[in-house]
Order: structure tokens, then C-alpha cells, then sequence
């Protein structure tokens, strides 16, 4: 639900945005991955017209807007990211 920043600091991967989420699985509300991780959240294939690929690598910034399916679809070695994730609703757990 929130627009989210990915800044690739190393390696590379190919990364799907666009379509939509095929045969969904929402994260639970209690679950680590919706308190700590990332908020609320659902996974699955991602399919449909609007897909877009695209190869990222180290330094570049990618910006998703809120409500856009995405994810990775190939990963050669690694890929290391910083996420920034806004969270006005507060629903992940303080970090202590």
C-alpha cells in the first residue's frame, strides 16, 4: 500500500513490475514478514499485460509506486538492496 524505493548497492538482477499478482497468498497480519519485515504484503507469480522486465545492477534507484506487482525474476549471483518503505500507519514493530 505505500510507494516504495529500492537502491541496488551490489550485484544485479532482472526485475518484474507491472501486471498483476496471479493465485496471490497474503501475508498474515501476525506474521514476521507483515510486523517486521514488510508490512502487509502479498506473493505470487506475477502475470498479465503491463509486465516490464528490466535488468538492475549496482547505483541504480528504482521507485515503485504503491499498488504496482513486483519482484525478482532472475538473480545471477546476488543482489543487494536498500528498501525504503514508508510506514505512516505504524505497522511494523519498532526496531529495539
Amino acid at each position: 500500500h505505500q510507494t516504495e524505493t529500492y537502491v541496488i548497492v551490489g550485484g544485479s538482477g532482472t526485475m518484474i513490475t507491472g501486471g498483476r499478482i496471479v493465485n496471490g497468498r497474503k501475508s498474515a497480519p501476525d506474521s514476521a514478514v507483515t510486523t517486521i519485515l514488510n508490512g502487509p504484503s502479498c506473493s505470487g507469480a506475477i502475470a498479465g499485460p503491463g509486465v516490464v522486465t528490466r535488468l538492475v545492477k549496482t547505483g541504480d534507484i528504482i521507485i515503485i509506486p504503491a499498488g504496482v506487482p513486483h519482484g525478482w525474476s532472475d538473480i545471477p549471483e546476488f543482489v543487494d538492496y536498500l528498501s525504503i518503505r514508508p510506514d505512516p500507519d505504524r505497522v511494523l514493530k519498532p526496531y529495539t
